[in-house]
């Protein structure tokens, strides 16, 4: 018995629709709610704390949304993505960041053995992702040499970004 739970929890942790299904709708009204904080951000842009904080729900609500997809879904790589980028584009302290650029690593690969020629791939999806990469390639750098620690903020430099 114990058996069989371990496994119906260890499928819903790896984001199994099945399992996932009532915690999905959840997941894309949040998804939802991070595209409005996205909206409210650019018309609130002279409010700078409000400006940071809606950024970073939409940072939360991205990340939470990605949880229910599995790793070879593209939708996942996308959300982990976009997750990422809020917490960018405010120079948040690299322990937000750095995870989730981890986590997209290791999406990559696997999203784009079933992806490589969806709809989102031909739209610029790669170039895009390539991008965030590169960013967490340069985050890695600057924390291997010591210029930056977990807690200092971190923004691309314009070439990687």
């Amino acid at each position: 018995m114990s058996t069989i739970v371990e496994n119906v929890a260890s499928l819903k942790a790896e984001g199994n629709a099945f399992f996932a299904k009532k915690e999905y709708q959840p997941a894309i009204e949040k998804y939802t709610e991070a595209l409005r904080g996205r909206a409210t951000i650019a018309k609130d842009a002279r409010d700078l704390p409000k400006a940071i904080e809606l950024a970073l729900q939409a940072c939360a609500n991205y990340l939470q949304a990605s949880r229910y997809f599995p790793e070879d879904d593209e939708r996942h790589a996308w959300l982990l993505d976009c997750s990422v980028t809020h917490a960018l584009n405010i120079s948040a302290p690299l322990h937000v960041s750095l995870p989730i650029m981890h986590k997209l690593r290791e999406a990559v690969p696997k999203m784009q053995r079933i992806w490589i020629n969806s709809a989102l791939a031909h739209g610029g999806r790669d170039a895009r992702l390539a991008k965030t990469l590169l960013a967490e390639t340069e985050a890695m750098e600057q924390l291997n040499k010591g210029i930056i620690d977990m807690n200092d903020p971190f923004t691309p430099s314009s070439s990687a970004w």
